[in-house]
């Protein structure tokens, strides 16, 4: 299976979990609990929204600077390393995009607020749909 078609099976399955994580609050789970949880969950989403700016940063540095040294580099697979560049890029992209679902669930947990839960897997969602897999395109 060549790297296009890993990416694109990765991404499917990243984006059905972070889909099917959005179901646990139609189960009652998550029961109310004491307002002092509500610091962890202003923190969770803090992180969340440092995780979205630092995958753009990380896509940039980590993806398009890498991809242009290949290139401007002597060596004769340049092909399979920035393919292979744009598989790591893109996989870190959707780990860290879709951590904000898991935070969402811890939230959800702690304060037994669904609409916690929601608005940091919105944020997971939100990540996983601004990056696809492009095999055209720069990471």
């Amino acid at each position: 299976m060549d790297n296009e078609k890993k990416q694109k099976l990765i991404y499917l399955v990243i984006m059905v979990e972070t889909a099917i994580l959005g179901i646990l609050p139609l189960t009652g789970i998550f029961k109310a609990a004491k307002s002092q949880s509500r610091i962890i969950i202003y923190v969770f989403f803090a992180i969340a929204i440092i995780e979205m700016v630092f995958i753009h940063f990380f896509r940039k540095v980590a993806g398009d600077l890498a991809i242009e040294r290949i290139r401007n580099s002597d060596d004769v697979n340049k092909e399979k390393k920035i393919s292979r560049t744009r598989f790591n890029v893109n996989i870190v992209t959707w780990a860290v995009a879709s951590a904000s679902a898991i935070y969402g669930v811890v939230a959800g947990f702690l304060g037994g607020n669904r609409y916690d839960f929601y608005m940091l897997w919105s944020f997971a969602i939100l990540s996983l749909l601004l990056y696809p897999p492009k095999s055209s395109e720069n990471p």
